[in-house]
């Protein structure tokens, strides 16, 4: 369903280190019961293509994002560039949360 690593996520000059990235199916999120606040999951033709999108944790979009909407914005993985596509809830509101620190991207992308 999703295999993981960490590693460095940049966006412009702000830099998240040691990120949990995992690398899901689209079913990823409703299986874990992951609602997204904002923007939307990756499709299953994002993820049989490989298509560079990712969705971040809340935590981790307002500190890469502080006060801006990363929709469509860009976050870079391994210097590799992904367009932001969704935010998953605050864990605050977000009962089956693990961690909204984290990013997920389709599992047949890029690393």
């Amino acid at each position: 369903m999703g295999a993981s690593t960490r590693a460095a996520l940049t966006a412009g000059r702000r830099q998240a280190k040691d990120v949990a990235v995992t690398a899901a199916t689209e079913l990823y999120f409703e299986i874990r019961s992951l609602g997204l606040e904002r923007g939307r999951a990756f499709t299953a033709q994002e993820v049989q293509a490989g298509v560079p999108v990712l969705v971040l944790g809340h935590e981790l979009a307002e500190k890469l994002f502080e006060s801006q909407d990363p929709i469509g914005r860009e976050v870079r993985i391994f210097d590799l560039p992904y367009r932001v596509i969704g935010i998953v809830r605050s864990r605050a509101i977000c009962s089956g949360c693990r961690s909204t620190n984290s990013r997920w991207r389709p599992r047949d992308g890029p690393p």
